[in-house]
């Protein structure tokens, strides 16, 4: 009796939320800009179907759905190991990704970095940097914000919001 009552209650036909699929509120700052940037999510990372490099979340891509910018890093089915080696010779997409893993970067490469940073986020064309708090390192999100030159835009519970900061922007 008792399994019959289970199966009954396992099988009636209720709607039951299973995972959420709502965007968070902060990110229609990123699709409420016309501009053809693109977008740093933190912690950051390359994946593919048998490795990862940093650590990517496909959240991001969901929530690119909504903003509808180009993201740096993200998922591919394959990415070949000459791609990712490229990726790694870039000093910043390297501190990021070694970052995210949680381990540290060499301090003696640092203040070329912090040179290197308002640059890299021009030539990458980065206009919004968002930030998963309950997923980034303390020292990612600290050297991020110092490198990149980071304004907040907004947060909420988990998500911040930054953009790189522009002289006489308003």
């Amino acid at each position: 009796f008792c399994v019959a009552a289970l199966l009954v209650l396992e099988l009636l036909p209720v709607p039951r939320v299973l995972y959420s699929a709502e965007v968070p509120a902060i990110y229609r700052h990123i699709a409420a800009t016309s501009a053809p940037v693109r977008v740093l999510e933190l912690p950051f990372g390359m994946r593919d179907g048998t490795s990862s490099y940093g650590d990517f979340s496909a959240r991001s891509q969901f929530f690119q759905t909504m903003h509808e910018k180009a993201l740096i890093g993200g998922y591919l089915s394959r990415i070949s190991s000459k791609r990712v080696a490229d990726a790694r010779r870039d000093p910043m997409i390297s501190a990021l990704m070694t970052l995210s893993e949680g381990r540290a970067i060499d301090p003696g490469a640092v203040p070329a970095l912090l040179e290197y940073g308002p640059s890299f986020a021009a030539n990458a064309r980065i206009g919004f940097v968002v930030v998963d708090r309950t997923r980034t390192p303390a020292a990612l999100r600290a050297f991020a914000v110092r490198a990149l030159q980071l304004e907040l835009v907004d947060r909420d519970d988990d998500f911040e919001v930054y953009r790189p900061y522009q002289a006489g922007a308003d």
